[in-house]
């Protein structure tokens, strides 16, 4: 399975409100591979073969094209052979400023048909333009005009901003203190983060945690009780706890395993057997 990074300079909207735009192709074989929760949330359009999501022991089939909500814990995805796909990465805030509903019918990573939230006509053409693309300019421009149709900066939350900026940028991770820098109750917080993330607060707090964990270096058991300090843990034992319910594994069997201990979107590495425990 091979990921290409898509550079975004020169499209403002884009550069503005996305995190990312990749696109991941698969080989001759169909391809298992797990997606780590990253804090972001987005949407997909696949532009050849189909994909399917594993619910418990089952697979179901993913829209071609999907608005995926962010998700809390690993999640196992089937690609079929020749497979191939365009993904946009929002920042959590941002996404919910370009769909018609908010982001609680996108709890728990659900993945949703843009047809159902958009003029099927425009979707169709969105789709159309980006297999026709040559260049990464042509595929570019035709995402950020689908997307400056759908976009309503009323929706835009200053302070659901601010809580995310504290929270990623200043590692504030108590909800009272949050709730108390941005002048609200901690119950309205928990209904801005529901409303326009799809998860609470202190969802989204242990998902940035683990993910800021995932990028340390760490060979002993002083190191990770460190890092464990390091991000705000009153003990080693909730981090551990925190870093199992995101990741399925422990943080010992994450550092040791040199095929995981990489940057996130080298999806290559993200193989379903380097998860056994």
């Amino acid at each position: 399975m091979k990921y290409r990074d898509i550079p975004l300079f020169g499209f403002k909207l884009l550069s503005k409100y996305a995190a990312f735009v990749y696109e991941i192709k698969s080989c001759e074989e169909i391809s298992i591979y797990k997606t780590i929760p990253n804090g972001k949330i987005g949407l997909s359009i696949t532009t050849d073969g189909t994909a399917s999501i594993k619910r418990e022991s089952n697979w179901f089939p993913i829209p071609p094209t999907t608005i995926y909500g962010l998700t809390k814990e690993t999640q196992e995805i089937k690609l079929s052979k020749q497979f191939g796909e365009i993904a946009i990465g929002f920042e959590p805030c941002f996404l919910q400023l370009f769909i018609p509903e908010n982001m609680s019918h996108l709890t728990g990573g659900k993945t949703v048909d843009l047809q159902n939230l958009f003029d099927k006509f425009e979707v169709e053409k969105l789709i159309e333009l980006i297999q026709s693309a040559n260049t990464d300019s042509q595929l570019l421009l035709a995402i950020e005009t689908f997307l400056s149709k759908q976009l309503n900066l009323k929706k835009t939350n200053e302070k659901l901003i601010t809580a995310l900026e504290l929270i990623t940028e200043l590692s504030i991770y108590e909800v009272d203190e949050i709730a108390n820098r941005i002048n609200v109750s901690t119950s309205t917080l928990r209904n801005l983060f529901n409303e326009y993330i799809g998860v609470p607060p202190k969802d989204f707090i242990r998902i940035t945690r683990i993910n800021k964990a995932m990028h340390h270096q760490v060979n002993s058991e002083n190191n990770l009780t460190d890092l464990s300090y390091t991000l705000g843990y009153f003990d080693q034992a909730h981090f551990i706890h925190d870093f199992k319910n995101v990741l399925g594994i422990s943080p010992k069997q994450y550092f040791k395993n040199t095929a995981l201990t990489f940057d996130f979107y080298n999806f290559g590495r993200w193989q379903k057997d380097n998860f056994a425990t």
